[in-house]
């Protein structure tokens, strides 16, 4: 389980603020892992949105998935 706390700040080129850029994101992660043997794992999670800060029409995504796969060495 994990949670996750992001910020990114509005965007600013040649002294323009972009009002529908930057937000602040809570999220809580909870995930799978399992081992595959021989130092092999996978891994599957979701991102589920707890809070979010948008600055004006910015897009503000929902639930996301993630899958992985490692090698420990």
């Amino acid at each position: 389980m994990t949670l996750a706390l992001s910020h990114g700040t509005r965007d600013r080129f040649q002294g323009v603020d972009y009002a529908n850029t930057g937000s602040t994101n809570f999220a809580i992660e909870p995930a799978l892992i399992w081992d595959i043997g021989n130092d092999y794992s996978a891994s599957a999670s979701v991102s589920i949105p707890l809070y979010r800060d948008v600055n004006a029409t910015a897009i503000a995504v929902g639930p996301s998935f993630h899958l992985g796969f490692s090698r420990s060495f």
